[in-house]
């Protein structure tokens, strides 16, 4: 085997190639010179700066801590809440009820119908006011004669019914046809959309009755008009103007109602997705009421056995 720069140290005859004493003489520096072997890479040494990791996380406590007492005190907030009676806001002058429109979600314009009925409630607060007023003006407007079928005692039974009405039908309406609206928009409940629906089809049907104009009941509309037509002889041009219009206004009133119930049913579908959830509702309040009436029979006359036994 030939090495390169020198000669062979082992090449002499007189060497024991398994004389592990022997050291070899002459140029042996440079083999060693010719090959280095490579240093092998020690690991670094890893320094942990202890100061610096205290730091860190001695911030992390201190956020969590705070994270945690901010989570404390809204649990607390919520929990107030739900036991705090709501504070009443409605009607300013005397508050009776929390009312705040603002509150209901805005999807499928339930915040929007929500206004439309207040708003309807206070054209009617207006319609009443003039149905009355028209009701005095047909009374006490001279006329030229009377019809057969309008005596005295009908114009006051008029008069008096039309001023009750004034007083009776505005709260009324509020409670019990806009307020199931608004808590039905608001909440989104069955019960609540039922007690709407029957709360507006008694609305609409008050509007229907009202443009009929039965003066009897304290309505200015068509039939009173027709009372008054003026026919030389008897009738009144004021008392009939003002019926004619009062049927219209009626009729205008009659009108928004629907589109208000149109509307409502259209939420009530988008939230719950069929009419037929009513039908279901009702037929397990009925199993749920036959249920609790079967159980306290069935109680009741465990009770008496027991009783007749002693």
């Amino acid at each position: 085997m030939a090495f390169n720069g020198g000669t062979n140290p082992y090449s002499s005859a007189d060497v024991d190639p398994y004389d592990y004493d022997y050291q070899p003489q002459g140029n042996v520096g440079t083999y060693t010179n010719a090959y280095a072997p490579p240093v092998l890479s020690q690991p670094a040494d890893i320094t942990v700066d202890q100061g610096m990791d205290n730091e860190a996380l001695r911030l992390k406590a201190m956020e969590l801590a705070r994270r945690e007492a901010e989570l404390e005190k809204r649990e607390r907030e919520v929990q107030n809440l739900e036991h705090m009676p709501v504070k009443k806001n409605w009607p300013r002058c005397y508050p009776i009820v929390y009312h705040s429109i603002g509150e209901i979600p805005s999807d499928f314009l339930r915040r929007k119908i929500a206004y439309m009925g207040y708003i309807s409630w206070m054209v009617l607060c207006a319609v009443m006011l003039l149905n009355a007023f028209t009701a005095y003006i047909t009374a006490f407007y001279p006329a030229a004669g009377l019809s057969k079928e309008v005596s005295t005692m009908t114009i006051v039974q008029y008069l008096v019914i039309s001023t009750a009405m004034f007083f009776i039908v505005i709260p009324a309406h509020f409670f019990l046809s806009y307020w199931p609206l608004y808590k039905a928009m608001e909440i989104g409940a069955i019960p609540r959309f039922i007690l709407f629906f029957i709360g507006y089809a008694v609305a609409i049907l008050f509007c229907a009755i009202g443009c009929a104009g039965y003066l009897t009941y304290g309505f200015s509309g068509i039939v009173t008009a027709i009372y008054y037509f003026p026919t030389g002889t008897t009738g009144s041009i004021p008392a009939f103007v003002c019926n004619l219009v009062m049927a219209v206004i009626w009729f205008a009133m009659m009108i928004d109602f629907i589109v208000i119930f149109i509307l409502g049913i259209k939420v009530f579908r988008a939230l719950k997705g069929s009419l037929n959830k009513i039908k279901e509702y009702g037929t397990g309040l009925v199993q749920q009421g036959a249920a609790t009436a079967i159980s306290g029979a069935v109680k009741v006359g465990l009770s008496g056995s027991n009783n007749q036994q002693v």
